[in-house]
């Protein structure tokens, strides 16, 4: 039987939190118009025992056993297995708001191809952080409008157009053609990956304002320390691949003013020089010369930074890594940033987050 909504939960190692996620799930009229998936990406804790049991509730829930692939693999099972005309992706320590599922419902009738909707923000206690402030207003954008949709909802820091959580994705859009899938080995930035060239396939987006999701901080996941060298190695397969997509992106969507800022503040100011800063306050064998070429060279795509005027257009804190890009000489950066790493470790001087 066709459902609406297949949701998809990548589970692993996630016995401490899972019910929690069902339940929230269960709870929000799932009979008759959803079905459940849950992977289990060969977890070594109880989750593989949970989710035959938690399958047992309804005969909507369905299991799926793998050995481990990281969270992309177990996403892309979910897409393979999926049945519904829509798709949403549930992290396994996350939860759905009550009214989630009837209001994604509801903003199927526009017929779009994507749905996006607010969040709030708690911590895994069921403290309730902050209920972010949404930027989205309930709109429908068709054709030529989605370049309005990025202007209008896109923010380069706290963006809603990072994750997939949040949002429902029209399955046929994601199966036709070439199909779409997560990037695999790749476990940070793959939800932008996967979001962003969605986007370039639709022909219609709905907003929602409320809150189609409760995001849970965690203490674990490649996203809980963005100075480890694990962090630094996704760095260097995410920004090459983000840099051909945004290639993609602004084609697509040649009159949208956000799009055309991307590649200055998302690709360079946030993951390039965040790496750099790595560089420049921890030791780390990854700082050489030929990887700093590397960041050097999608730099160098970035046409606000052809002059000195664009290296005061991101943080102030990256004014040195700037302008040591704009000195054009790798080693001499790699010179300066194993100084500077270990100035800062003496001092304990850790990197910023981002």
């Amino acid at each position: 039987m066709n459902r609406s909504i297949s949701i998809i939960v990548p589970v692993y190692n996630a016995a401490k939190t899972l019910e929690h996620t069902v339940g929230s799930i269960l709870s929000g009229n799932f009979e008759g118009n959803c079905e459940l998936i849950l992977v289990d990406d060969g977890s070594t804790d109880e989750s593989p025992s949970l989710c035959d049991r938690l399958s047992l509730l309804s005969p909507d829930i369905k299991v799926i056993h793998k050995p481990n692939g990281g969270v992309s693999d177990a996403r892309n099972a979910g897409i393979e297995a999926a049945v519904g005309e829509y798709l949403m992706f549930v992290d396994s320590d996350d939860l759905l708001p009550k009214m989630a599922l009837q209001r994604c419902c509801n903003a199927l009738e526009s017929g779009a191809d994507l749905v996006v909707g607010g969040y709030s923000l708690r911590s895994l206690s069921g403290k309730t952080i902050t209920d972010v402030q949404s930027p989205l207003s309930d709109r429908i954008y068709s054709g030529w409008e989605i370049n309005l949709f990025w202007d209008d909802n896109y923010s380069h820091r706290g963006s809603y157009l990072r994750p997939v959580w949040g949002k429902l994705f029209r399955r046929q859009t994601v199966c036709s053609g070439v199909p779409l899938r997560f990037q695999k080995g790749l476990g940070y930035g793959e939800d932008l990956l996967f979001l962003f060239e969605f986007i370039c396939r639709c022909r219609r987006v709905t907003t929602i304002s409320e809150s189609l999701y409760i995001y849970r901080e965690s203490t674990q996941g490649l996203s809980a320390d963005l100075s480890s060298d694990r962090h630094l190695y996704q760095l260097f397969q995410l920004t090459g691949q983000y840099a051909s997509l945004l290639d993609r992106v602004e084609k697509c969507f040649p009159d949208s003013r956000t799009v055309g800022q991307l590649r200055h503040r998302d690709l360079v100011g946030r993951l390039v020089c965040r790496a750099l800063t790595v560089f420049a306050t921890r030791r780390t064998v990854l700082c050489t010369s030929d990887n700093i070429s590397r960041f050097y060279s999608l730099m160098k795509t970035d046409p606000q930074l052809i002059g000195f005027s664009g290296i005061f257009t991101l943080r102030m804190g990256q004014v040195p890594n700037l302008l040591l890009f704009k000195l054009g000489s790798p080693k001499l950066a790699e010179g300066f940033y194993r100084m500077s790493a270990a100035f800062c470790e003496f001092f304990k001087i850790k990197p910023p987050k981002y």
